[in-house]
């Protein structure tokens, strides 16, 4: 059985809204910050759907298992009883929308006072409003996923790390010099250079497990985007984050720096609609969709296309 998916969504100028098939958590947003005026000259970097021509507490991933401590541990779960651990999990998944990419950033949890994910944190004012939700539930960051490189996807991390240093920074490795390269971020032709402000800390390597107070997640190779482009899947919850490379009707664009439309197509049907068909996607951009919607309706993913 289905465990719930319980999903708040925060913009950051609008009242919290609902998807459909979500369970919706009370919650006020916090007041919008007024965007710097800097960061309005970077608008031309927002996504245009369609258009193509250090291991941390909380986290633990198959190649940590060979550092832990060798006294006796007892026998690993079968797949069947880790499946009914995993099915009793609650995920609870809150949405923050970056105003002006229109970025959405995702803070993952399973229960109050315990570890969370922080996935692609953009601009203010969405990082404070991502602060904020993180101390109100009294979390602990254990990782700061980036999905990719792209400037509106990691132009937070760097104020988030200074609040919590122990956050692992994890990002697919052939996109890890981007991090701190205002050129390969796509930022620098804007006249305003974003960086990360802080180096990675791991990778996220294709088929790699992942562990979230008990929830496993795998990561997805998604490049095509951007040569480490990745995905984050948990089979429990049926749920995948899928960055800039899926979205609802669309996939990311690919006539960018390093980007691959072929790569990129042949990755998605191999690796996301080869999910599931109830899986939802949670997107880089725009509203939440379904995997079986996608392979029936998305005009990117038809035969011959």
């Amino acid at each position: 059985m289905q465990s719930p998916i319980i999903l708040s969504i925060r913009h950051a100028e609008t009242e919290t809204y609902s998807i459909p098939g979500y369970h919706i958590i009370p919650g006020t947003p916090t007041p919008s910050d007024p965007i710097p005026a800097d960061y309005q000259r970077i608008a031309a970097l927002r996504h245009v759907p369609g258009h193509s021509p250090n291991n941390s507490q909380g986290i633990v991933d198959s190649a940590d298992k060979d550092r832990q401590s060798s006294e006796p541990v007892p026998p690993n779960p079968t797949a069947q009883e880790a499946s009914q651990v995993s099915t009793q999990i609650k995920l609870q998944v809150e949405t923050f929308v970056e105003p002006s990419f229109q970025e959405n950033a995702y803070l993952l949890y399973c229960h109050q006072g315990g570890s969370c994910w922080i996935v692609d944190p953009s601009f203010p004012p969405q990082t404070q409003h991502i602060a904020h939700a993180v101390e109100r539930a009294r979390l602990k960051p254990s990782a700061i996923m980036l999905t990719h490189g792209h400037a509106d996807h990691l132009a937070g991390v760097g104020s988030l790390k200074q609040l919590w240093p122990d956050a692992a920074v994890r990002i697919g490795q052939p996109d890890q010099a981007m991090l701190n390269d205002p050129q390969q971020t796509l930022s620098a032709q804007f006249g305003l250079p974003v960086l990360a402000g802080a180096q990675a800390d791991a990778d996220l390597r294709p088929q790699q497990e992942l562990e979230l107070d008990g929830l496993l997640w795998r990561v997805l190779d998604t490049s095509g985007r951007s040569p480490g482009s990745r995905s984050l899947y948990c089979p429990a919850q049926h749920v995948v984050i899928t960055g800039d490379a899926l979205f609802a009707g669309s996939i990311g664009r690919t006539d960018l720096p390093g980007a691959s439309h072929s790569q990129l197509l042949e990755n998605i049907r191999a690796q996301l609609m080869a999910l599931p068909a109830q899986t939802r996607v949670l997107p880089g951009h725009g509203p939440a969709t379904t995997v079986e919607k996608e392979r029936r309706s998305n005009p990117f993913l038809a035969d011959g296309a």
